[in-house]
């Protein structure tokens, strides 16, 4: 999100604190995923991890080992948990919702610095989850920002969902623990719990 644009089809889930032309920015990305069927039966997590993979995009704006413009200072970024409803289409700078960052865990998770921003991140997000899948609190997905705002230069870019290349998009890595042990559940499919079986709709 930055000022009043909006950049939903961006390949790349922009994540920086820079300037263009001697103006400073500091740029947040968003994102959800829909875990709707999966809370409808009863499942919780024992381990939830939210992977974030390089984009491999060439940006003209990089920092880093990789970079002869700038070094990039400290790049820890945290993961926090949004407390208010979103639209792709709509969030900008201007608009975008609040997100919680008082109890790390459930509000927030910390990524510390690493020398090269463009590595892929494996991030454990369980305690976010459960809380989503328990209805400790709605589901309106993540916000990537980085700890430090106001020091430049530092960016991250991995892939946003809207990637040409699907090995680029992020995605959520979950052990399930239902009610009834079911072994069968398939992404994008739903199921029914009859005689404590799991049957595809």
């Amino acid at each position: 999100v930055c000022d009043t644009s909006n950049f939903a089809n961006d390949p790349e889930l922009f994540v920086a604190a820079w300037t263009w032309m001697g103006t400073p920015a500091i740029i947040r990305s968003y994102l959800e995923f829909d875990l709707s069927s999966i809370q409808a039966l009863g499942c919780q997590v024992s381990s939830a991890t939210l992977v974030l993979p390089n984009s491999g995009s060439a940006a003209q704006y990089n920092c880093g080992s990789t970079s002869t413009l700038h070094p990039c200072n400290d790049n820890s970024f945290t993961v926090n948990r949004v407390t208010q409803s979103w639209n792709e289409n709509t969030i900008t700078w201007i608009n975008q919702p609040t997100f919680a960052n008082t109890n790390p865990g459930s509000d927030y998770v910390l990524v510390g610095d690493e020398s090269d921003p463009y590595d892929e991140f494996s991030i454990n997000v369980t305690d976010i989850v459960n809380g989503w899948l328990t209805s400790s609190f709605p589901n309106y997905g993540f916000a990537l920002k980085h700890v430090s705002e106001s020091d430049y230069y530092k960016r991250l870019g991995p892939g946003s969902s809207d990637n040409a290349d699907s090995t680029k998009r992020p995605y959520l890595v979950l052990v399930l623990n239902c009610p009834n042990m079911c072994s069968n559940i398939i992404e994008g499919d739903v199921f029914h719990d009859y005689d404590n079986n799991c049957i595809k709709d």
